[in-house]
């Protein structure tokens, strides 16, 4: 912290904006900072051939390839054109829990349920 600087719980409510807005454009600013953002793309099947690519923490956003690399790289393609006009924008990026979360896939009967 810069030298007499005051921590963020003592900042001022500028324009009517909360302490929490604050820490979320600091969070968005920090990660603005950061050249790599990660997110997780999910690779399905196509029923005509190819991988459909879609962003759980990006509803909407999807595309698609004929290989899996082909896939990957219009992801990464897709991805990067949606943020980069987020940022334009003056929107927030999308967030998308931290790394290290367990994931599984679970089965239930209904006729238990």
């Amino acid at each position: 912290m810069a030298r007499g600087a005051a921590p963020l719980a003592e900042w001022p409510i500028a324009h009517g904006r909360d302490r929490r807005y604050l820490k979320h454009q600091l969070k968005d600013l920090s990660i603005l900072m950061d050249k790599q953002l990660r997110y997780t793309a999910v690779f399905e099947p196509a029923e005509e051939g190819g991988y459909i690519v879609t962003f759980p923490a990006i509803p909407g956003l999807a595309t698609q390839g004929e290989t899996v690399d082909e896939a990957r790289a219009m992801a990464a393609d897709c991805l990067r054109a949606y943020l980069e006009s987020l940022r334009k924008d003056g929107e927030p990026l999308p967030y998308e829990a931290a790394e290290g979360l367990i994931t599984e896939r679970l089965t239930v009967d209904l006729a238990k349920v």
